[in-house]
């Protein structure tokens, strides 16, 4: 299954007039042989922004709160079993679809202060990173993280929540805005994040906004419309 994908891959890469990636790592892997463009995820910082109240399944502060599939390739599961287990104070709240095998899903299940809620509808997402005590983000670095521009990196830029990452692509390029550390300081920064009061900077919303995004790629298909219509060398 792999190999087919990987030559698919290469057929759209050989035959495409225009190719558009989302991270620095696929412009650089895409792009090694031929032109690619790069527009990155964005968010639609007003909905993130907008006060909503706390949700009703949200367990008791402090909270730690982790908005994302919950999937074995991308979270690091023995990072927020760690987490847990050394802020027993805190409730570990997962936010999202779960993918995990059911081995790692009854781990989790075993530590009291983890709370996995399942998937919510996006109207109904802001409120969870708003209510948040500190965002968490204690995803696994691999090359695949590393080959993706994570639009929940933006989504927590958005909000005026503390938010503690590993250092995988999207958000270590944030770094100046979130907090990012090693995994091994990853508890600690928590921790520190929960005991300070908030000092975040205000979103850039002309430099993140899907619109700005959209623009970015109609110029894309724009281009790729004007050479489609132009004859090509061999019927002139």
């Amino acid at each position: 299954m792999i190999d087919r994908l990987r030559e698919l891959d290469a057929i759209a890469l050989d035959h495409a007039d225009e190719v558009v990636v989302c991270s620095p790592a696929l412009a650089a892997s895409r792009g090694a042989t031929r032109e690619v463009t790069l527009v990155p995820n964005g968010v639609d910082s007003e909905h993130f922004q907008r006060p909503q109240p706390r949700p009703r399944d949200m367990p008791s502060a402090p909270t730690a709160v982790y908005l994302g599939t919950l999937h074995d390739s991308r979270l690091d599961v023995e990072l927020v079993i760690e987490l847990a287990r050394s802020l027993r104070e805190v409730s570990v709240v997962l936010v999202g679809p779960d993918a995990l095998p059911p081995a790692t899903r009854r781990r989790l299940h075993a530590e009291p202060n983890i709370h996995a809620l399942g998937s919510r509808p996006y109207t109904d997402v802001p409120a969870y990173l708003q209510h948040a005590n500190v965002i968490i983000m204690p995803h696994l670095v691999t090359p695949f993280t590393d080959s993706l521009d994570p639009i929940k990196a933006y989504e927590c830029l958005a909000v005026s929540t503390p938010t503690v990452a590993t250092p995988v692509a999207g958000f270590r390029e944030l770094s100046g805005q979130l907090t990012v550390v090693a995994p091994e300081s990853f508890v600690e920064a928590v921790s520190l994040a929960l005991r300070t009061v908030p000092q975040r900077c205000e979103l850039s919303e002309p430099v993140f906004s899907w619109e700005q995004r959209a623009s970015a790629f109609g110029r894309v298909l724009a281009r790729a419309a004007t050479e489609a219509s132009q004859p090509s060398e061999a019927n002139r």
